[in-house]
């Protein structure tokens, strides 16, 4: 029998050997740990490969949303939709390149008055342990709120860790991106079934 090594790539994270260049053929996978071992016949493992390259090159990547209106169409068909937040194009803004992200895993649809008008909004908040560059360890609420004439808005309050005493706040008006521009918050539906 001989020996044919397939893939090798660095750091050894990936190892594929085949065994023997037959009818049949034994696989030995080393998947970040995990060790398979399998035998295949060489017409099957052909078919099976093509299967499996096929789902690959007709995966559907990630689709951007770019307005309001397809937000709330896709989180009320129970999409997941993914918000990235580049909060230096955001106003006001602060001195660092951060960026943060959430899911619309849990939302709210309702009106909110902003001013003197009322704007329908989808809203989502998570509460995250975190270090803050001046206050230390502290729990982060943070609130994303986008409304319907593409606005959004970061709302983030830090509270102390073990009383849950308000240690301060900030809000951050953004609007989505449509990824060419400089708007602060790119959403993305990263829903399989697209």
């Amino acid at each position: 029998m001989q020996n044919a090594h397939l893939i090798h790539p660095t750091k050894n994270k990936l190892m594929f050997e085949t065994v023997g260049l037959s009818r049949y053929t034994l696989f030995r996978i080393n998947l970040f740990g995990w060790k398979f071992t399998m035998v295949c016949h060489v017409k099957k493992l052909f078919l099976f490969s093509l299967i499996v390259c096929s789902q690959i090159v007709n995966a559907n990547p990630s689709r951007l949303i770019t307005n309001y209106t397809d937000l709330v169409n896709s989180v009320s068909q129970g999409d997941t939709v993914r918000a990235i937040m580049y909060v230096k194009k955001c106003s006001p803004s602060i001195p660092d390149d951060a960026i943060a992200g959430m899911t619309f895993t849990n939302f709210n649809k309702y009106q909110v008055t902003v001013g003197d008008q009322k704007k329908d909004t989808v809203a989502t908040s998570i509460t995250m342990m975190t270090i803050h560059g001046q206050l230390g360890p502290v729990y982060d609420y943070v609130r994303l709120r986008v409304f319907s004439d593409n606005s959004a808005e970061i709302f983030s309050d830090y509270l102390d860790p073990t009383s849950y005493k308000q240690l301060g706040s900030e809000t951050m008006n953004c609007a989505i991106s449509n990824g060419h521009d400089q708007n602060g918050i790119l959403l993305y539906d990263i829903s399989e079934n697209k």
